[in-house]
């Protein structure tokens, strides 16, 4: 998209006042262009195959302001569920919602195809620290692991992990 384009059809905007927890090291000019969705997608046609609304119509819809939106993307609870008529919305904390024992992960990572050790101090010091558990956070294995192993870096230690069996899962914050 150029300039031109942008400039007729979205509002220039500084950095710092659509995302205001960016601390910038230098109060520095940041430009960035605020482009309405409907320039970004054709609704129209995304709306003859399921139902969209926007954040704004959203809010219309509410009788809150659209300029409440806020531009980093996240759902202001607060500010968007203090229109009339009140949403019948609630929030689904993930434990409600997910299944007992589901660790929610971004991405499940490969086996390891080299040879394990099973049988090592290592693993059974993992076992152990699991217990009845399906995970075990990595900070809670660092303490334990660093009177029978050395690494040094988190690269490492997940290596060493995978050494010995056990799967190293990334997963989403509060999951």
């Amino acid at each position: 998209m150029n300039g031109v384009h942008c400039q007729s059809n979205s509002k220039c905007k500084q950095q710092v006042s659509l995302i205001p927890e960016l601390r910038w090291p230098t109060l520095c000019v940041q430009r960035g262009w605020r482009i309405p969705i409907e320039i970004m997608l054709d609704l129209r046609h995304l709306r003859k195959y399921a139902s969209v609304v926007t954040l704004s119509e959203y809010l219309t819809l509410h009788n809150l302001q659209p300029s409440l939106e806020q531009g980093n993307g996240a759902w202001h609870r607060e500010l968007y569920h203090s229109g009339s008529p009140s949403p019948s919305l609630a929030v689904i904390r993930n434990h409600e919602y997910d299944p007992s024992g589901v660790v929610r992960v971004d991405k499940m990572p490969p086996a390891p195809a080299r040879a394990i050790s099973t049988t090592s101090v290592v693993h059974r010091k993992l076992v152990q620290l699991r217990g009845e558990q399906l995970a075990i956070k990595l900070d809670d294995v660092k303490g334990p692991l660093k009177e029978i192993a050395t690494w040094k870096n988190e690269e490492e230690l997940e290596t060493i992990i995978e050494d010995h069996g056990f799967v190293v899962l990334h997963t989403f914050a509060g999951a």
